[in-house]
């Protein structure tokens, strides 16, 4: 998105590909607002929209982009709205495992390799089956040229001046998927959600993963319960559910979309939650990833 500044819950952002699927937009922006009007003058006019689907009472929704593969993204923004974000992160964030647009990832370091993978995802699963997991994760990094090695937050919970010292050398963090609420516990329990927040507002480093390592950047993991369990806690992690993430995306996410995935049924019912209590979403089908570069954002895959 170029030239164009989001704040949180402001927004709503969705993928359509089919036109069944854009009747559905219209349905929402209906949702938001049941008695639409024509289309008005909006205060805030998007870059180069190529269609305006209507006004819905104070909402104004517009196409942002669309491209050969026929995925349009659309934004609803409150008449007088005033938009910030933070424009010098980098992130791939992939639905699922590497993604169909890896070289973007790559493009994205320039000429750094070196990975730190987060694996702590994983860690409510047996000890054999989580060095499996990771053993996959480091072969699929390797293929594409990185160079990973694993940083287990469980070495540095209530640590984390080793933490950050330990992260700062690496060009990615890479955080793979597992079940969002014992990662995001392991991310406060070490301090890697101050420490990641800094390093990427500081530009040190790119932010990459899925699926639940997506999880870590959203403003709130409320919708997440419906696919992974809350109250699932592995030795050493503390009890309670934290719900609030590090804020740094002004939007949910939503991976395995319409995937061949096992969790994609409850995906779907996690999109009809963020819908019904809207809650701004980007719905990801596995092998698509957001890549944002500063103040610039697309879908690729």
């Amino acid at each position: 998105m170029h030239g164009l500044h989001l704040q949180p819950i402001i927004f709503v952002q969705i993928l359509c590909y089919t036109n069944s699927e854009r009747r559905g937009v219209a349905q929402l922006v209906e949702h938001w607002s049941p008695k639409p009007r024509a289309a008005g003058s909006s205060p805030v006019s998007p870059a180069k929209p190529s269609n305006r689907y209507g006004n819905a009472s104070n909402f104004e929704a517009f196409v942002l982009f669309s491209n050969p593969t026929e995925i349009v993204s659309l934004l609803i923004i409150p008449q007088g709205a005033i938009f910030v974000i933070m424009t010098v992160m980098r992130l791939y964030l992939s639905s699922f495992r590497n993604g169909n647009k890896p070289d973007e990832l790559l493009r994205l370091l320039g000429v750094g390799r070196n990975t730190a993978v987060i694996n702590n995802a994983q860690d409510f699963i047996s000890t054999g089956e989580r060095d499996d997991s990771l053993v996959d994760e480091m072969n699929r990094l390797k293929d594409i040229g990185l160079e990973p090695a694993e940083v287990d937050l469980r070495k540095y919970f209530n640590k984390p001046e080793g933490l950050k010292e330990r992260l700062a050398s690496f060009d990615l963090i890479w955080v793979r998927g597992g079940n969002c609420f014992v990662l995001r516990r392991a991310f406060r329990q070490s301090g890697a959600d101050a420490i990641i927040s800094e390093l990427l507002a500081e530009d040190k480093i790119v932010y990459g993963g899925y699926s639940a390592g997506i999880d870590m950047l959203v403003p709130s993991l409320h919708g997440a319960e419906l696919v992974d369990e809350p109250h699932i806690v592995p030795d050493g992690y503390e009890p309670p559910v934290i719900w609030e993430c590090l804020g740094l995306l002004p939007y949910a996410v939503a991976p395995h979309y319409k995937s061949d995935h096992p969790e994609s049924a409850a995906i779907d019912r996690s999109v009809e939650y963020l819908i019904n209590n809207h809650i701004p979403f980007i719905a990801l089908r596995d092998g698509e990833a957001i890549v944002m570069n500063g103040d610039q954002q697309r879908i690729v895959g």
